[in-house]
C-alpha cells in the first residue's frame, strides 16, 4: 500500500509544473559496491514565493509549512521562500554481494525509503532549509527488487544476501541545513568565483550527527545559488535556488569542497549489533566533493564525485558519485 502511494506520489510531481529535480548517487565509478551503494530521489519545488505568488497548491503549501516554523520561532521576514516534496530510496550493501549467508564483519543489507517535505528560505547572502522526513527500512522499501533489477540491466554480480537485509522499521526525521555565501568575486564575460561556508544537523530514530562544509566554485553565466554540504541522509536544493532568474545563455562552472560528518546514532550500526555484527563502527566521515555544472535557463545539470573513507582502523570506502538534474517548467 505504501509503495502504491510513493508511485502516485512520484507520478503526481510533474504535473504540479513548477519544478522537478532527480538526484542519483552510486558508487561504481569508484569500483566498489558496498555500504552506501546507490541512492535515488525524485522531487518537486515550488516556485519561489516572496510574499506575492498565484494562487495554488505552491503558495498553500509554502504558507502551511512557513506558519508551521514560525511557530517555533523562525522568521521570513524580507526572505523569498520555496517548498520541496521529494521520495527517495537509499540502498546499503556488504563489499561481497556473491555471498547469501550474513558476513557478520561488514554491514548488512540495507534499503529505506522516504518521503521529504522541506521548505527552503534565502536571501542574497545566505539560505535555510527546514525538512521533515518520514519512510520505512526494510522489505517494503522495494531496495532488493531495484537493486536486482539495475544489476541485471547492466550486468553487474547478483546481490544474494538480500534474504539477511534489516527488518521493518517506520524513520522519522528532523533536518536543518544553513548555507552562508562568504565571498563573491565578479570578473570579466560573466564570470565569477565564490566561497560558501555550510552546516547541518539531524535528529531522528534512523540517524542523529551535525556536520559543516566549504565550497568554492568558478564559473561563466551561473544562477545565484548556493553549494552546501551533504548529509548523509539527503542532499541539499539550494542548488535550485534562482535557478530560473538565469539568462538563457549557456553557463557552467567547476567546484569543490570538503566536509566533516559527526554521527551521534546511525540505526544501521545499532540494529546490526543486536544481530551479532561486528564491524568497527565510525564516529566521523570525511568527504572531498569534486565536479562541474551545466546550466541553461530553466535547466542545470551536476555531476560530482564523492571520496570518502570513514575514521576506523581498517576503513572501507563509502565513496559515491551523484547526477543532479533540475528542470523548471516556467
Amino acid at each position: 500500500m505504501r509503495r502504491t502511494f510513493l508511485l502516485f506520489l512520484v507520478m503526481a510531481l510533474p504535473l504540479l509544473a513548477d519544478s522537478v529535480y532527480l538526484v542519483h548517487d552510486n558508487d561504481l565509478p569508484f569500483d566498489s559496491d558496498d555500504h552506501y551503494s546507490a541512492g535515488l530521489q525524485i522531487g518537486w519545488m515550488s516556485d519561489t514565493y516572496n510574499g506575492k505568488m498565484s494562487n495554488g497548491f505552491g503558495q498553500a503549501y509554502v504558507e502551511f509549512l512557513s506558519n508551521i516554523l514560525e511557530l517555533a520561532g523562525a522568521s521570513f521576514t524580507s526572505r523569498k521562500r520555496a517548498g520541496t516534496i521529494s521520495v527517495q530510496e537509499m540502498i546499503i550493501t556488504p563489499k561481497d554481494l556473491t555471498k547469501s549467508e550474513p558476513i557478520y564483519n561488514d554491514v548488512p543489507y540495507m534499503g529505506l525509503l522516504s518521503n521529504s517535505f522541506s521548505l527552503l528560505s534565502w536571501d542574497k547572502d545566505d539560505f535555510d532549509e527546514y525538512r521533515l522526513t518520514i519512510g520505512m527500512v526494510g522489505p517494503d522499501s522495494g531496495a532488493e527488487k531495484l537493486q536486482k533489477t539495475v544489476h541485471t540491466i547492466v550486468g553487474s554480480t547478483d546481490p544474494k544476501g538480500w534474504n539477511n537485509q534489516l527488518g521493518t522499521r517506520v524513520v522519522t526525521q528532523l533536518g536543518y541545513i544553513h548555507g552562508i555565501k562568504q565571498f563573491m568575486g565578479s570578473y570579466k564575460h560573466s564570470q565569477r568565483f565564490e566561497w560558501f561556508n555550510s552546516y547541518y544537523a539531524d535528529v531522528g530514530n534512523f540517524y542523529c550527527g551535525a556536520g559543516v562544509g566549504s565550497s568554492i566554485r568558478y564559473g561563466h553565466n551561473m544562477p545565484y545559488n548556493f553549494e552546501s554540504v551533504s548529509g548523509l541522509f539527503n542532499s541539499s536544493k539550494g542548488d535550485m535556488i534562482e535557478l530560473d532568474q538565469k539568462n538563457s545563455s549557456i553557463g557552467w562552472d567547476i567546484h569543490g569542497g570538503v566536509h566533516l560528518n559527526a554521527i551521534a546514532y546511525l540505526y544501521l550500526y545499532d540494529e546490526s549489533k543486536r544481530f551479532g555484527y561486528s564491524y568497527e563502527r565510525p564516529y566521523f566521515l570525511p568527504i572531498v566533493n569534486f565536479g562541474v555544472s551545466w546550466y541553461m535557463k530553466n535547466f542545470s545539470l551536476a555531476i560530482d564525485f564523492f571520496p570518502s573513507q570513514p575514521t576506523v582502523a581498517n576503513p572501507q570506502s563509502a565513496s559515491f558519485a551523484r547526477i543532479n538534474l533540475s528542470l523548471q517548467f516556467n
